[in-house]
């Protein structure tokens, strides 16, 4: 299924390429603070 036509709640997070932006909303990521305690492995 194709995770570009769903809904996704209001972003927060920086502007960014929409490649990085989608990879970020389909891991569930829309702002800046979710990802404080994300390590660089877990992407």
């Amino acid at each position: 299924m194709d995770n570009l036509n769903k809904a996704t709640p209001e972003s927060e997070l920086p502007k960014s390429s929409k490649p990085a932006r989608r990879r970020l909303y389909n891991a569930g990521f829309y702002r800046f603070d979710q990802l404080a305690n994300v390590t660089e492995s877990a992407f």
